[in-house]
């Protein structure tokens, strides 16, 4: 469970404690580190824009081609028509048995840039996107090869290979676009967990 926003002595957009803000490291990624136009749709639970330790905010400042969509609005149902471009093939990012994997095989099949949907909430609440959202069902789930490793010690890990929004994102293009930019997001995500960490009285050093 995230922890609840609260504003006192924070960075207005990075939201972290001021003398912790890392919007310095916030400034879109070059277009030439991801030549293959990727767009990355986030459909955010609308509880995670409460909490000080959502990731997807970090994802939307850093990518130039990105948007988020709030969901579990009572009265503002997510609209596919709203979501989904025709210029694009749409791929769920989510892991389940049925999910292919992300990789350069399958990549190589598809004949369209990717519009990647990700799912942003809790373990509990992005396990039932797909379930209530018919327009999900049908769109060709992914998953990473591998998530077992994440950097992410600011929640309750619920799930043993669970991992942040921001690292799946990473890592997702990592391999549809190139590894330069999922490392350069690697970067700055550490940032954010060790400087989160140290306004708790701990350090990354402590978990790895």
């Amino acid at each position: 469970m995230g922890r609840n926003l609260d504003r006192r002595n924070r960075c207005l957009d990075c939201l972290m404690k001021s003398h912790m803000c890392i919007c310095s490291l916030l400034t879109p990624i070059s277009e030439s580190l991801l030549p293959h136009k990727t767009f990355v749709s986030i459909l955010m639970h609308s509880r995670e824009t409460v909490t000080t330790t959502n990731t997807a905010r970090m994802a939307l400042k850093l990518l130039p081609q990105s948007k988020v969509h709030l969901r579990g609005r009572k009265d503002y149902p997510l609209k596919p028509e709203e979501i989904l471009m025709t210029s694009h093939h749409p791929l769920y990012l989510y892991p389940t048995e049925e999910s292919l994997e992300l990789n350069p095989s399958f990549l190589a099949t598809l004949d369209k840039p990717i519009q990647l949907i990700v799912p942003d909430g809790s373990w509990r609440q992005t396990r039932k996107f797909a379930k209530r959202e018919d327009w999900l069902k049908s769109m060709t789930h992914v998953k990473l090869p591998d998530a077992s490793k994440t950097l992410f010690f600011l929640r309750r890990r619920v799930k043993t290979n669970g991992i942040s929004t921001f690292e799946a994102i990473a890592r997702a293009l990592g391999l549809i676009e190139t590894t330069q930019v999922q490392t350069h997001m690697e970067e700055i995500f550490q940032t954010m967990v060790d400087r989160t960490l140290q306004t708790r009285g701990r350090s990354l050093e402590q978990y790895l």
